[in-house]
């Protein structure tokens, strides 16, 4: 794949993807260099001039009016992150960290947030670089950003023998999914010191100047990681959900009418128009839903007659039974041709007399008539079967399974043709369109968010020259000063809302699946399937 150049504006969950399990490689666009070296020299300047400044030279939430030595920033930003970084757990997966660490970057790379390019470079070297980070799946509630599994992150960009990485040759029990680790072996991490990092992967670690502790772990990217990981998956589960109900309504021979474009059209939800149009698609030109008779329900009945033929003793009992299969197989082969074949064989006006013929349109009653041989045989075993001369001691369950098949029989060429089907197979655009409609929300929802700045404080530069030099001579201290702004684009909020209506939208795909599931294999109501 081509490389991404990442300008904190234009990415896309198909990106993310992209990098977090196929491994693609990421650069700076020239246009974040420019806009992070200016918005850098902002910091520069309030910090050697020890301007009292939030999160640039004081401390943190209580200790916001403490103010540090410039001596003494440096420390401040590694303790920061040592600190914050005690999450517990399981370590999450490779495709959730490469995701996380490319949307840092790329929140970031929008020029706000004070630190320098080589920050932004080395968390793009550990991306391309595969360096696996440990981070623990349990510790942080998003309220003021992902500050733990981000902290974890942190301690290997900076080398602290405290986080951990990934070594593949130390891993017995991983498994793998494609390009990346799903499920890590706990035993496969070792310390992310400065000569592992070096020796594993030629990573240079690097120390941390002013702000750039507090812009590496505000921000809630590791939740949008998952969500964006979440919400991919449950695309592709879409679009999977409209293939198994196609699936389900040829197997049931569903009435295809109920995914019609006029009914999408009345109610115009773009989930609901797609996934009819799916189904509809999928469905387009089936010989199973365009065959008036029911081949599942004739298969049923000849395996019920087969299974009988151990239990017939008597001769004509027999013959009739090999004459019933032998109809019914062959309107199973060919319907129309087997009606031909029997045109002789059918008294019409006693087949009439008795229902056998009665149908709504030319080519069901052709059908109809074509098993009406089978049905006349069957007929005839049963009353046999019923004579009270007849000893044979199976004779109970003989009875009951050649009802059985003459009810098939009365079933496998509807009279009437059916209206519609059961809410789970013709409410199926309607329901899985309201899950599409729900993922393209939250896409939406999970893109502004890999396009914000997060951390605190944020910092906003004066205009000024282009030039670097010339910019930072243009640049004083109130200028400065005004620039650096406190919030809390940190909160995890927009993103909570958005994963419990993605959870919600997954559900209600898996619950209409189920009740179809439930239909098909219910040999009382599946239309003759096997059970």
């Amino acid at each position: 794949m081509e490389t991404l150049y990442i300008d904190g504006n234009n990415l896309k969950i198909s990106d993310v993807i992209d990098v977090a399990r196929l491994r693609r490689r990421v650069q700076l666009s020239d246009k974040t260099r420019h806009l992070t070296d200016r918005c850098r020299s902002v910091v520069n300047l309030l910090v050697n001039h020890n301007v009292p400044v939030y999160g640039l030279t004081t401390g943190f939430g209580s200790k916001r009016n403490i103010f540090i030595n410039r001596e003494d920033t440096k420390i401040l930003q590694q303790n920061l992150i040592r600190s914050h970084a005690s999450g517990i757990g399981r370590p999450l997966s490779e495709d959730v960290v490469r995701a996380a660490l490319l949307l840092r970057a790329n929140a970031l790379a929008r020029g706000t947030s004070g630190l320098r390019t080589l920050v932004l470079e080395k968390i793009l070297e550990l991306l391309n670089k595969d360096i696996y980070p440990w981070v623990p799946d349990q510790g942080s509630v998003s309220a003021s950003g992902d500050l733990a599994p981000l902290s974890h992150l942190s301690l290997v960009i900076i080398g602290d023998a405290g986080g951990m990485i990934y070594d593949p040759r130390r891993s017995k029990n991983s498994k793998r999914k494609g390009q990346y680790v799903e499920r890590p072996d706990e035993e496969g991490f070792i310390s992310s010191s400065f000569e592992n990092l070096k020796n594993l992967h030629g990573y240079e670690a690097i120390s941390l100047e002013a702000k750039e502790g507090l812009a590496l772990t505000n921000g809630v990217q590791v939740t949008c990681g998952m969500g964006m990981i979440n919400a991919w998956d449950a695309l592709s589960l879409s679009r999977h959900a409209d293939v198994s109900c196609a699936l389900s309504v040829e197997a049931m021979k569903g009435i295809v009418a109920a995914f019609s474009s006029e009914i999408s059209a009345a109610r115009p939800y773009p989930g609901q128009i797609a996934s009819a149009r799916n189904i509809r698609t999928m469905l387009s030109g089936s010989s199973i839903i365009s065959m008036p008779v029911n081949l599942a329900i004739l298969r049923k009945a000849v395996v019920i007659l087969t299974d009988q033929k151990p239990f017939i003793q008597s001769k004509e009992l027999a013959e009739l039974l090999d004459r019933a299969v032998s109809v019914i197989e062959g309107v199973r082969m060919d319907p129309h041709g087997t009606v031909r074949a029997h045109e002789n064989d059918v008294d019409v006006e006693e087949a009439r007399e008795e229902g056998m013929l009665t149908a709504s349109d030319p080519v069901t009653l052709s059908l109809r008539r074509g098993l009406v041989p089978a049905q006349v045989a069957v007929q005839k075993m049963i009353r046999m079967v019923l004579d009270p001369e007849n000893d044979n001691p199976k004779k109970a369950g003989l009875r009951e399974d050649l009802t059985e098949v003459a009810n098939l029989l009365e079933r496998a060429v509807p009279k009437m043709p059916s209206v519609q089907d059961d809410y789970s197979f013709r409410c199926a655009p309607q329901v899985h369109g309201a899950a599409r409609n729900a993922l393209a929300h939250v896409i939406e929802i999970l893109e502004i968010e890999a396009n914000s700045s997060t951390d605190n404080p944020l910092v906003f530069p004066p205009d000024g020259p282009e030039d670097l030099a010339q910019y930072e001579a243009s640049l004083t201290i109130e200028k400065c000063r005004a620039a650096v702004m406190s919030g809390g684009n940190f909160h995890g909020e927009p993103l909570a809302l958005t994963m419990d209506y993605l959870t919600m939208a997954v559900a209600e795909l898996g619950s209409i699946s189920e009740r179809r599931v439930a239909k098909v294999v219910d040999g009382k109501h599946n239309n003759g399937l096997p059970s």
